[in-house]
């Protein structure tokens, strides 16, 4: 079987990688050569979880695209050389296939002693010779010298591997499998296991006393690395960052890509405490702070920041439970943290109008209506540039149901999850700072007997738990929409002279009445027969397909009311 490094060890020219990547060749000629690399990168830094700054170039659309395709070709040949060489990848964990953060810390569980190595200035080693000279010396490629060049310059912005493209890590990578297995070999002849995730090297024993052919001696204050184990690293062009040289004993708390590997691979239960301390803050009083590491400062942290700390401490409790998010009686301490943060991020203090809808589908309706009828609505929709192309800019956001806001928010586009949250919601929200600028939350429904039953939405809103509704059942069915509390509001669809109605009422009948394959429109939630097709069928296959022919008048109802309740969120007082 021809491999993907066999395909591209025989391409010879510009056009053949092009074919290769499954890029037009005149593409990437105009992207590369004719706008030119170095003018197609965006400069900005992130916050690091140690609150240092990392400076990301972020490439335009286009090379991006480009740079994603490489990095899938070149992942697919390092699986290629490991194959061919018959060796498992039990070392190298960063930006890998099948390998994270977690693998990499589970290979030091458990250990006496635990050894952290960080390479200084990592991308920054990378330059282009390098690179270029990589896949044009080394055996595994032997590429010419045109393809040399034009793989170093679709990788390299400002003579370097940049942090930001997708096609970095997986080059230093590949670079680094020789020094990968000279340290490993070294390691594993003393009794020492080794990994690496990208700068990050680590080793650990349980050795009485660290091995003298990595560690010549240490004290509480210095660690003096042996000689030809540093000369490993020095030749490869690398140097080691001493201010993060550290070696644990099993008797404090053992680190590994910051997690604590002691017993099992865990976030540190402090550093747990911590952000449930930040999120206190941010949900009482509008806003955190925390200490940068670098400045030794107290700063202002944002939702995003936090957002991403939360994230990464569910990422490690699903691993260590072994299960994905699934339903359960109830969630622990340290997930009605990131519970009440979704929530509060979604719907308190959400950027933008925010829209709740039973399904999937109506997600997609309700999107192509808004796009094909745009120039109505130059505030619900816009355009905007995104490197050298132009993309739909929305000034609403459609809340997607996913298996993550079933489990935490027991949210999934059911009519009666979505009447629970109707209910739960003043309740929840007064656990909240009032916020300014505060935007809408908007459910649209159905208007049928999913809402109007004895135990539906309508029934529930009649109740004394909602001052602000004084009308009846009736009365309410024929409301363009409504202010339940607070920043929540809903827009059932128009009966228009019918008893019930859903989203599909607002298609035109001949939209409705079209026929995929020879089967007809199922618009129940009913097991299709073999002459229908469900929804999922209609949104994609119809709505999406024939967008550009389908009349989309009657979800002016929709956006009309969308805009309506807009204006009455901001001019009500919190």
């Amino acid at each position: 079987m021809t491999t993907r490094l066999d395909k591209l060890k025989s391409c010879n020219s510009k056009p053949d990688l092009a074919r290769l990547l499954g890029i037009d060749p005149v593409f990437m000629t105009r992207v590369i050569y004719i706008r030119n690399t170095d003018n197609l990168y965006s400069q900005f830094t992130i916050k690091k979880k140690n609150g240092s700054d990392r400076h990301i170039s972020a490439p335009d659309p286009e090379l991006k695209e480009i740079q994603s395709r490489l990095s899938d070709l070149l992942q697919d040949c390092l699986n290629n050389i490991r194959e061919n060489s018959k060796e498992d990848n039990n070392f190298s964990h960063g930006f890998e296939r099948n390998r994270s953060i977690i693998t990499n810390a589970e290979k030091h569980k458990s250990k006496k002693w635990v050894l952290n190595i960080d390479l200084s200035n990592f991308f920054d080693e990378f330059n282009f010779g390098r690179v270029r000279g990589y896949f044009l010396k080394n055996k595994n490629f032997s590429l010419n010298t045109e393809l040399s060049t034009l793989i170093a310059k679709i990788a390299c912005h400002q003579d370097k591997l940049p942090q930001g493209s997708p096609c970095s890590p997986v080059i230093t990578n590949l670079i680094l499998v020789s020094l990968d297995r000279r340290l490993s070999n070294l390691c594993n002849r003393v009794g020492c296991t080794y990994t690496r995730y990208a700068d990050d090297i680590t080793i650990s024993t349980n050795k009485k006393e660290f091995p003298r052919n990595i560690i010549k001696s240490h004290n509480e204050n210095s660690i003096d690395l042996n000689k030809k184990f540093l000369k490993e690293i020095i030749s490869s062009g690398f140097q080691i960052n001493l201010n993060k040289l550290r070696l644990f004993d099993r008797k404090c708390r053992q680190e590994v890509t910051g997690l604590t590997v002691n017993r099992f691979v865990n976030v540190d239960n402090k550093y747990a405490k911590k952000i449930r301390a930040m999120a206190h803050s941010l949900f009482t009083k509008g806003g955190y702070t925390l200490t940068d590491k670098k400045t030794r400062e107290q700063r202002a942290g944002n939702i995003n920041e936090l957002g991403g700390m939360l994230s990464f401490i569910d990422y490690v409790d699903k691993h260590n439970n072994r299960l994905p998010h699934i339903i359960k009686n109830s969630l622990n301490k340290r997930e009605n943290v990131y519970s009440d943060f979704l929530y509060y991020s979604a719907f308190w203090a959400n950027p933008k109008p925010t829209i709740l809808t039973e399904g999937k589908t109506d997600i997609t309706y309700l999107r192509v209506a808004l796009d094909s009828l745009s120039a109505n609505y130059p505030n619900l929709i816009g355009n905007k540039k995104m490197g050298n192309k132009t993309v739909r800019d929305y000034g609403v956001k459609f809340f997607k149901n996913t298996t993550k806001s079933k489990y935490f928010l027991n949210l999934d586009g059911g009519a009666s999850h979505l009447k629970d949250f109707i209910v739960g919601y003043e309740k929840k929200t007064n656990a909240f700072k009032a916020i300014a600028d505060q935007k809408p939350v908007i459910i649209v429904l159905d208007n049928d007997s999913g809402s109007g039953g004895s135990n539906g939405i309508f029934q529930t809103l009649i109740g004394k738990a909602f001052p602000n509704i004084t009308l009846s059942k009736d009365e309410l069915r024929n409301q363009k929409w409504i202010w339940v509390t607070k920043n929540l509001y809903l827009i059932f669809t128009p009966l228009n002279g019918l008893n019930d109605s859903s989203m599909e009422d607002l298609f035109h009948s001949s939209v409705l009445q079209t026929k995929l394959g020879g089967k007809v429109f199922n618009r129940t939630n009913a097991k299709c027969k073999d002459n229908e097709y469900g929804k999922e069928f209609f949104a994609t296959g119809v709505v999406l397909k024939q967008r550009k022919t389908i009349n989309f008048s009657n979800f002016n109802y929709i956006f009309e009311s969308i805009n309506e309740i807009i204006d009455h969120n901001a001019s009500r007082k919190p």
